[in-house]
């Protein structure tokens, strides 16, 4: 019998040690949580926030965005900026200006109805200006007369790729 009760005082004092005092300034509450009490925890925890972005209600405040803002632009882990690629700069265009809805070429016959954005410079940056709306016919134009420019320049195959 006092074998029982001695191993119940050892388990009872193993658990209050474990306890720990709440994070929260003026709080006296002990736990077994991570660091704060379980009225502070949900107080602060589990209080609806908005993103900072785009209003949409959010539980966690670690970063003050929704899961989707937090992947959006230089927030996201994989950002490259302008060292990016041709689809993905072509999806940034998208994402940011819309789909190219008219050819803005003057010399344009008006005959396509197949609108895409086209790179002006053939640098791909991360400018608007560097990017314009041309229908199918114009933006292969254009780029046909781009490479036979710069066969001009260079001369040669090898710089065309």
């Amino acid at each position: 019998m006092i074998d029982k009760t001695k191993r119940i005082m050892v388990l009872v004092n193993k658990r209050r040690s474990l306890l720990k005092w709440c994070k929260e300034a003026e709080c006296e509450e002990r736990h077994f949580g991570r660091g704060f009490c379980r009225k502070h925890y949900f107080g602060i925890f589990r209080k609806i926030h908005k993103c900072k972005d785009c209003d949409k209600p959010i539980t966690m405040q670690s970063t003050g965005f929704c899961q989707r803002c937090k992947q959006m632009g230089s927030r996201d882990v994989n950002w490259k900026g302008d060292k990016v690629g041709y689809t993905a700069l072509h999806d940034w265009v998208r994402l940011h200006y819309g789909s190219a809805n008219r050819c803005d070429n003057p010399t344009c016959e008006g005959i396509s109805k197949n609108y895409q954005w086209a790179n002006l410079s053939h640098k791909y940056k991360r400018d608007r200006d560097d990017f314009q709306m041309m229908c199918q016919k114009c933006h292969s134009r254009y780029d046909h007369d781009y490479r036979a420019r710069l066969k001009d320049i260079i001369g040669g195959e090898k710089c065309l790729k």
